[in-house]
């Protein structure tokens, strides 16, 4: 997952508490702070305008740019000990522009844990994330955690940040992705760490790992160059599908990212992917390694809202254009994500809207 922020700059302090924070923002900001990696303007402010109120008395306003040079994020600090108990997190979030949005927990003298989810422009969207749903971060610089699992004992900064902020930061991969510069503003609304527990979103057992049940109330996946995301049930297809739109046009790309435990696809044979299009369209499907390696299969899916049920044979696959190590071996216990991309546009002149459809993706020994 693209998540390399440094939250060691966050100081915390506080004793144990049996009672797990539960932010309303009645009280003002409560904790939360705008944390200022690189630029300035960043800001959190409680506001209570009953057009921007959810389902809390008062609501947080996280003001950013998003550009070059602009690295922010919203962060709360909470004392040692204090998220013991906590064994799911729910909130209510907003965004004036759509775009998927990184919650990051970071843990005292351990790991840094991710997990995405999707927003709408202008439109609340619900979030629950089980423990589960936070993968470790791999990133060069990321702390190492001794234990290597997520301990909410340890738990002392939470971060919410939007994704758009990392991809700003290279103008190439931006321009391909259009991503809009300029001022934005997230809010978010009842915000509780709960005892709660909640079931995985995946489902993995000795001979299979589906990446996504679709079972949570947000999209768990990272769009770039793509609109509005949702899950859709039995529309156009039986059962639960992602539902990703976007337009298409020439010099650009579009695509969604989905993270993966590292280990889960260990000893795995085939990828069996559920697609379907509005339009035909040409997609490739990645698998990412801890170190950057990229491996591929080259994907064709018919239109008119057809959809195909594609088995991919992990011996298949191969090294990626993009891959940063052109020598590079699939080392399946390594993948961290999968990534896929629709190159319509890159390879030729097409020009117009489309829809995709995600259904399930599993791979099985």
């Amino acid at each position: 997952m693209i998540t390399p922020l440094i939250l060691g700059l966050i100081v915390t302090a506080g004793n144990q508490d049996s009672v797990l924070p539960h932010n309303t923002f009645d009280r003002g900001t409560e904790g939360w702070t705008a944390m200022q990696i690189q630029g300035e303007g960043a800001k959190v402010e409680a506001i209570y305008d009953k057009a921007l109120l959810k389902s809390s008395p008062g609501t947080l306003a996280f003001g950013y740019k998003i550009g070059m040079g602009q690295v922010s994020f919203a962060g709360l600090t909470v004392g040692a000990g204090k998220l013991a108990k906590m064994n799911s997190i729910h909130f209510w979030l907003r965004s004036d522009h759509g775009t998927s949005v990184v919650v990051m927990l970071s843990e005292k003298d351990g790991g840094r844990y991710s997990a995405i989810c999707h927003v709408v422009k202008n439109q609340w969207q619900e979030v629950q994330f089980a423990m589960s749903d936070f993968l470790i971060a791999t990133e060069a610089d990321a702390p190492k955690d001794p234990d290597g699992k997520l301990d909410p004992d340890q738990v002392e900064t939470i971060a919410v940040i939007d994704a758009e902020s990392y991809m700003a930061q290279n103008q190439q991969f931006s321009e391909i992705l259009g991503v809009t510069m300029g001022p934005r503003k997230i809010y978010v609304s009842d915000f509780e760490f709960s005892p709660t527990k909640v079931k995985d979103g995946f489902t993995e057992d000795s001979s299979t790992f589906r990446a996504d049940n679709y079972s949570r109330p947000q999209v768990g996946w990272m769009g770039f160059g793509v609109g509005p995301m949702e899950v859709v049930t039995d529309s156009p297809f039986p059962g639960k599908w992602l539902k990703v739109d976007y337009h298409t046009s020439p010099g650009h790309i579009n695509g969604v990212v989905h993270p993966i435990k590292v280990g889960a696809l260990a000893g795995k044979k085939n990828i069996i992917f559920e697609v379907g299009s509005t339009k035909p369209c040409q997609l490739i499907v990645q698998l990412e390694q801890v170190n950057g390696a990229k491996f591929k299969a080259l994907v064709d899916v018919p239109g008119m809202a057809k959809s195909k049920t594609l088995v991919i044979p992990m011996s298949s696959l191969t090294i990626a254009d993009d891959s940063p190590d052109k020598n590079a071996v699939l080392d399946l216990a390594q993948v961290k994500q999968m990534i896929v991309i629709d190159i319509t546009g890159m390879i030729g002149s097409t020009d117009g809207d489309n829809t995709l459809y995600v259904g399930g993706i599993t791979a099985k020994n």
